[in-house]
Order: C-alpha cells, then sequence, then structure tokens
C-alpha cells in the first residue's frame, strides 16, 4: 500500500510537470475542459426525459415538471415535451461533440509538438557522455514513440480527469435528491469497484513500464542490426541475429498477453460490479415502486442516473492502459529534459578570439568514467600557430580523445586547455565551436543532396567557396562523375557513397567553415594513395591560414607534418625520440645484419657495410609509435633519407622507463621490410 501511494504522489508530479508545457494553451485547454463538461453533462439529461415520458402516460391526469417547469397533464403535451427535449439534447449533444474533439485535439497536437521540439532541442546540446549512456535507439524511441504514447495525456488525462469530477458528483447527487436510501445502496459498490481496480491497475502500470523497457531495446537492437546489415551478411550471423531479435519480440509478446489478462480482469470487475450494483437498485427500488414510495419514471430515472454515475469508472478501465503509457513515457521524457549536460557553458562567457591558433594542454588528464582508467594522463603539449601537427600513437593510445576535448565534445577531469591563452571552458560554445571545424574516421552523410551535406556547418557559403573546398578535398571528380554534380542527391534514399568519398564530402564540409582550427582524425584513411597525396599537399598551402593537427596512420601525413606528437596509452613519449636521436648522432648503431639474424653494433664509419647506397640517414623530427612489445618496450619509427635522396624507415625498438636505443632496423624505401636494403 506504501508503494502505491508512493507512485501516486510521483505520477502527480509528473502530471504537473506535463502542465508545464500546456502554460501557453491555457485558454484552448480551458475551453476543451468547458465543452466536454457540457458533453458529459447533455446525455445525462436523457434519464430524466425519459422518466417525465414514463410517468406522463402511466399518471395521467397529473401536472408533470422538468427541473420545476410544467410541462402540462395531458399525455400530448407530455409527448411533445419528449420528442422536442429529446431533439434540443441530441443537436446539443452533436454541437459539443464536435468543439470537445475539435480543440482538444488541437491543444494535444501542440502539446506533443512543444515536447518533441524540447526533446530534438535538448538532445542537439546535450553532451556525447549522455548519448552515450542512452544509445542512439533509446533517444529515437524518446522522440517518436514516446511522443506518441504521450498524445493522450491531453484528453485522458487531463480533460477527461477533470470531467469525470462532474460526471459522477453531478449524478450522485441526483441520486441523493431522488432518494437516499437507493443512494446510499448504489454507492456501497463504488468503493469496492475503485480498491479492485486501484490493485490490478499497479500490476498494469508495471507491466506497461517492463513492456516499454523492452520495446526501447529492441528498437536499440534493430537499429544496430540494419546499421550493420553489411558486417552480418558478410559474417554469415543472419540466423543468429534472427534468433536474438526474435527472443526480444517474443518477451514483448508475452508482457502484451499478460497486461491484456490483467486489463481483462479489471473489465470483468468494473462491469460485474456494475451490473450487481443495478440489480440492487431494481430490486430496492422496485418494491418502492410497488409500495407507492416513488413512481416507475423516478427508478427509470434514478437508474439511468446511476449508470452514468459508475460510467466514469467503466471509462477508466477502458483507457487505463492509454493513461498509464502516457505518464510512463512522460517519465522517459522528463528524465531526458531534465539531464545536466556535463557540457556547461558559463553565464555570459565572453566569445574566443583566436588571432593565431595557439593550442596548449596543461597537465589534462581524461576519464570516460569515474571507474574507467585514465584515457590521457597529465597531458602537457603545445600545439604551434599556423602548423601541421601529427598526432601518432598505436590504436587507442588517447590520439582522437585530445581532438574531442579540443572542441569541447568532452570536458578534461583535471588541467586546462587553452586557446591563444584563454581557457576553453570559460568561453562561449557557439564560438568555439564555429572556429573549429573536425572530420571523423567516420563521417556523417545525411539525406540530401551533395551540395546540401557540404552546406551544413555554412549555409551562407557562395558556389564559389563550395569549388575551392571541393578542389582541396579532392572532391571535384566525385561530384562531377554525376549528371547531376552537386544536386545528387545522397545517403539513405540517394546514391550511396564509398568510404573515401564520405570523407572528400566531409572534408570539404569542414574547409566550408573557414575554421581557424582543422581537426583530421584519420580523415584519410579510406582514401586512395594519389588523392590523399593532393589533399595533404593542398593543406600544407592552407596551414598560413590556420593550425591543423592530424590523426593519421599514413606516412604522406606524417611527411607534411611540421611536427610530430606521439601518444600511447595517454601519455606522450616524445623523450623517447629525443634519447634515440641523440644516440644516432654520438654514431651508435644496431643493426640486422646481412649474414643472420643477429644483431651487431655498427658505427658511423662502417654503415655502408650493409649497403653500399646507405651513406647517411638524415633524421629529422617525425617519429611514429607503431606499436609496444611486453608493455616494456616500444617499437618507434622515425623517417629519413638516403644518400641517394630516398625515404628510408629506421625503425627502433626502445626500452619506455628508461629510453635508451636498443635495436635500430635500416628497413626499405615503404619500411615493408627488415634489414638492409638490397
Amino acid at each position: 500500500m506504501a508503494k502505491s501511494k508512493k507512485n501516486e504522489i510521483k505520477n502527480t508530479s509528473i502530471i504537473k510537470y506535463g502542465l508545464t508545457f500546456l502554460k501557453k494553451h491555457r485558454v484552448k485547454l480551458t475551453f476543451a475542459i468547458f465543452w466536454s463538461i457540457v458533453f458529459a453533462l447533455i446525455p445525462m439529461q436523457i434519464p430524466v426525459i425519459t422518466g417525465t415520458l414514463v410517468d406522463g402516460f402511466n399518471l395521467q391526469n397529473t401536472l408533470h415538471s422538468f427541473y420545476g417547469f410544467k410541462i402540462g397533464e395531458s399525455t400530448d403535451d407530455v409527448l411533445v415535451f419528449g420528442i422536442v427535449a429529446l431533439s434540443v439534447v441530441s443537436l446539443l449533444y452533436g454541437v459539443s461533440a464536435y468543439m470537445k474533439i475539435s480543440i482538444a485535439s488541437g491543444v494535444s497536437r501542440n502539446f506533443v509538438f512543444e515536447l518533441q521540439r524540447a526533446l530534438v532541442q535538448k538532445l542537439e546540446f546535450l553532451s556525447l557522455d549522455i548519448h552515450r549512456k542512452y544509445g542512439s535507439g533509446d533517444l529515437l524511441n524518446h522522440i517518436i514513440v514516446d511522443t506518441h504514447n504521450v498524445r493522450p495525456f491531453v484528453e485522458t488525462t487531463i480533460i477527461k480527469t477533470i470531467t469525470n469530477i462532474v460526471r459522477i458528483s453531478f449524478p450522485l447527487l441526483v441520486l441523493v435528491i431522488i432518494d437516499p436510501f437507493l443512494a446510499t445502496i448504489a454507492y456501497s459498490i463504488i468503493p469496492v469497484q475503485y480498491l479492485s481496480i486501484r490493485r490490478i491497475q499497479s500490476k498494469i502500470s508495471r507491466i506497461l513500464a517492463q513492456q516499454r523497457n523492452d520495446r526501447s531495446k529492441l528498437t536499440t537492437v534493430l537499429k544496430e542490426n540494419l546499421d550493420n546489415i553489411e558486417t552480418i551478411q558478410s559474417s554469415g550471423a543472419e540466423k543468429n541475429q534472427i534468433g536474438k531479435i526474435a527472443e526480444d519480440i517474443e518477451q514483448i509478446e508475452s508482457s502484451q498477453i499478460k497486461t491484456q489478462r490483467q486489463y481483462g480482469l479489471m473489465m470483468g470487475c468494473a462491469y460485474g460490479l456494475t451490473g450487481l450494483g443495478l440489480a440492487l437498485t431494481w430490486w430496492f427500488g422496485g418494491q418502492k415502486v410497488l409500495n407507492d414510495d416513488i413512481t416507475l419514471g423516478q427508478l427509470v430515472t434514478f437508474t439511468g442516473f446511476l449508470l452514468f454515475a459508475y460510467e466514469p469508472i467503466r471509462y477508466f478501465t477502458r483507457n487505463v492502459k492509454d493513461h498509464h503509457r502516457s505518464v510512463i513515457a512522460l517519465k522517459h521524457i522528463r528524465a531526458i529534459l531534465e539531464s545536466s549536460s556535463s557540457i556547461e557553458e558559463e553565464h555570459n562567457a565572453p566569445d574566443l578570439k583566436i588571432t593565431n591558433g595557439n593550442i596548449v594542454f596543461q597537465n589534462v588528464s581524461f576519464s570516460l568514467g569515474r571507474k574507467n582508467k585514465n584515457t590521457l594522463k597529465d597531458i602537457c603539449i603545445k600545439i604551434n600557430t599556423k602548423s601541421i601537427t601529427a598526432l601518432v600513437g598505436k590504436s587507442g593510445s588517447g590520439k582522437s580523445t585530445i581532438l574531442k576535448l579540443i572542441m569541447r565534445l568532452y570536458d578534461p577531469s583535471k588541467g586546462k586547455i587553452l586557446i591563444d591563452g584563454q581557457d576553453i571552458k570559460s568561453v562561449s560554445l557557439s564560438s568555439l565551436r564555429s572556429q573549429i571545424a573536425m572530420v571523423p574516421q567516420s563521417p556523417a552523410i545525411f539525406s540530401g543532396t551533395i551540395k546540401e551535406n557540404i552546406l551544413l556547418a555554412n549555409p551562407d557559403a557562395s558556389d564559389k567557396e563550395i569549388k575551392d573546398a571541393c578542389i582541396v578535398s579532392d572532391a571535384v571528380g566525385l561530384i562531377n562523375k554525376f549528371e547531376k554534380g552537386l544536386d545528387t542527391t545522397i545517403g539513405q534514399v540517394g546514391v550511396h557513397l564509398s568510404g573515401g568519398e564520405s570523407q572528400k564530402i566531409a572534408l570539404a564540409r569542414a574547409l566550408l567553415k573557414r575554421p581557424k582550427i582543422l581537426l583530421l582524425d584519420e580523415s584519410t584513411s579510406a582514401i586512395d594513395a594519389e588523392s590523399s597525396k593532393h589533399i595533404m599537399n593542398a593543406l600544407k598551402g592552407l596551414r598560413k591560414f590556420m593550425s591543423i593537427i592530424i590523426v593519421d596512420h599514413n606516412v604522406n601525413s606524417v611527411d607534411l607534418a611540421d611536427n610530430v606528437i606521439t601518444i600511447n596509452n595517454g601519455v606522450v613519449v616524445d623523450n623517447i625520440h629525443k634519447t634515440i636521436v641523440k644516440e644516432l648522432y654520438n654514431g651508435l648503431y644496431l643493426a640486422y645484419s646481412q649474414d643472420n639474424s643477429n644483431y651487431m653494433l655498427l658505427n658511423n664509419k662502417n654503415v655502408d657495410v650493409i649497403s653500399n647506397e646507405i651513406y647517411y640517414i638524415d633524421i629529422g623530427n617525425k617519429g611514429v609509435l607503431t606499436k609496444t612489445i611486453e608493455d616494456e618496450f616500444v617499437e618507434y619509427k622515425i623517417i629519413g633519407m638516403s644518400s641517394q635522396k630516398r625515404r628510408m624507415d629506421v625503425v627502433f625498438v626502445g626500452d619506455i622507463k628508461n629510453p635508451k636505443l636498443k635495436v635500430c632496423v635500416l628497413a626499405g624505401q615503404h619500411g615493408d621490410e627488415k634489414g638492409s636494403r638490397q
């Protein structure tokens, strides 16, 4: 019982919350309630008219009245009254029905629209950690399914709840006026009905809540399957996935059957007890008629009003599912709308002013959650103005996280990020993100034309600006191969683009934004080598206008970088690079011997023993941490130049804790062979 009261209090709070979205529509809501009350009261006149007609035919030569108004003594007078009264009631009933439905449906439509708009607005600005918490399937369920289920809230929960107060109180008052004794007998059924229905109702509420969660889970699973159908088919996992989905569907259908059973039980209690109340009324009322305590017309009027008194309870049983679904849906919607974003903007935060584009990380650490291991640990790096900086390291080392922190898609758990000396947490989000563009490895392509996709971040861009962006991203050839060019429809409803083509469109979109800082997260990973080289050369010419940060494993990208920062397990490991270079210039080399796989110590006097071509290796500041070996050593690649001006990859193995040169391997021109170049 205590739990039931607690749930009732929660439901009341949810109803009050829902009313906040109806404030601007309160005038229309008032009219909807008014016409609903009129619609409920008008048919209640039929029992009075019927009782008057019965007494008019049964008790002749008696003065008859209707609510105190005299209507005559003759049967003809009563008959004329009955015809006119029923006609007027029917006409008013039709008018009130039209007014009630049209106004209430309009308010309901506006209510759903307000919720959908609030949800979309909230989700667009909500931080990524909240999106990750719920998942796209569940959030899609909120916008589409929950807002659909909440539609009956206005008519069922608000309007009809208020109307039911009148629908119960008015007939009960009339019953007491007609005959207090019969009214007491009729009233005795109502508490029994109420208690039995409330008990069943609580069970239905729990089942519906679980059913909603199951449907949300199914939506997520179905979306994942449809989004990844290529992987499922190529893995031959169709039957396995069908089995999993079938289990989820079966669980939902099972709970649906439970709901219907409880619903049937509640309907049985309501209608069965209503029938019992009518039977008792006719029994005791019939005896009163036989004893001339009341007239037959009064008994007919009494039983008619009794049906109206019972009707709200029977109505509730018919609409209980809609009521609970709307309340449950509103609870979920409220949870989203009241979610606090982890990315908060200071009140009246100033705009970010980027003049140079210097980026500084001061002891930055980041974790996706309290229980999670730090993705980044005490990162201290400086990214120079108007330069190309490459972030390199093995997968999962935290490179992409650095880009997301710069965009403030996440906030660091410790430390500061400064752009031109301004803490990015103290400036407005709009000014920050309007001056920074980011191209992810798997960019989003929206249903629409190529032009609409490119214009996403800068809708007012000119055709020339679009063309210039497409030239840099090497998307001109892609666009020209379509008959409609930029007006070609792409996405789910149009032409399907490959991964590389999508990356070109996304890069053009980012460049059209004219950012001061450009972030590229393996944005050319799916593009062919020739196009990738074209893009990187074009970006090199753009660095005088912006600071460019590249996360890439592509050697061309690293070759063009002005600075290379190596990240390993969330830590900057540039000290390894410095130590290796120092030892190289001291003349110590460890290299593979041509004769066997053993290591031999060489110095710069006899390097030519390995290869006649290699006389010296020009070591720059460009290195790539390629992998970790047994958590103690790292394999480190430095790009050098041979005496014949060929690119040489020099691979080292260094100690992480005490970065000392352990092994030096001179690889081939493309870095794909160990040993000396033949």
